[in-house]
């Protein structure tokens, strides 16, 4: 489950570096660049990913505590089944 946790929260940040990348080709015939226009270059790269971005760290965020959990239990486990 960890494994999986991470690959979404790489995900993520693939999506977000994705977006900036997008947003400097989008922009990059410009001569000057400044915060406002790379704003601009943002908006007209929309939403898209970071509503994909979002939902993945979700995603891992719900299976983290899914992977402490079976691991404490499994832990539990293994102590009860050494005390006998």
């Amino acid at each position: 489950m960890i494994i999986a946790s991470a690959i979404f929260y790489l995900t993520t940040a693939i999506l977000q570096c994705s977006k900036n990348i997008s947003a400097s080709m989008f922009m990059s015939g410009f001569q000057n660049w400044d915060v406002e226009l790379f704003k601009e270059g943002l908006k007209y790269i929309g939403s898209t990913l970071d509503i994909f971005s979002v939902l993945a760290a979700a995603l891992g965020l719900l299976l983290m505590p899914k992977y402490c959990f079976d691991k404490k239990r499994k832990v539990k486990r293994e102590e009860f089944i050494n005390a006998e």
